[in-house]
């Protein structure tokens, strides 16, 4: 919750958490950070916000068709599925996989850790859309 309001830098979430790898302090920085960044200036669009809307209105969670943009309507509504949503998916994700019985580990590495496509896309958008604000390039 702290790092959704406060403008702690990676360095210091890694300090405050020295147990999350440096790959899973990046995962939920830059998820807080798509947050912070809800409405300041973009690239691409007016804001962070009006480009997850056009973005991702064509990916959707995996095996449900829900489209992640349903979530980026409001900056409320987005932080409370990153908080309480992206780990429920998680969980119903690492069950599906393992069933009742070394599901824990999947539901980390889901949450934390995830390897899939989109996380990489999401991370580079959100570090394109990051460099783009602070050097007020276009």
């Amino acid at each position: 919750g702290r790092l959704l309001v406060t403008k702690e830098k990676l360095w210091q979430l890694q300090k405050r958490y020295p147990e999350l790898s440096r790959r899973a302090s990046l995962q939920v920085y830059s998820l807080a950070l798509t947050i912070r960044l809800w409405q300041s200036p973009h690239y691409r669009a007016g804001n962070m916000q009006a480009d997850m809307l056009k973005n991702l209105r064509n990916v959707a969670i995996p095996g449900t068709g829900i489209p992640l943009s349903m979530f980026c309507w409001h900056q409320f509504v987005a932080t409370a599925f990153l908080v309480l949503g992206l780990p429920i998916v998680s969980l119903v994700a690492a069950l599906f996989e393992k069933g009742l019985h070394g599901f824990g580990a999947v539901f980390a590495k889901r949450l934390f850790a995830p390897d899939e496509w989109f996380a990489y896309w999401r991370l580079n958008c959100i570090l394109a859309s990051y460099h783009a604000m602070n050097t007020k390039d276009s």
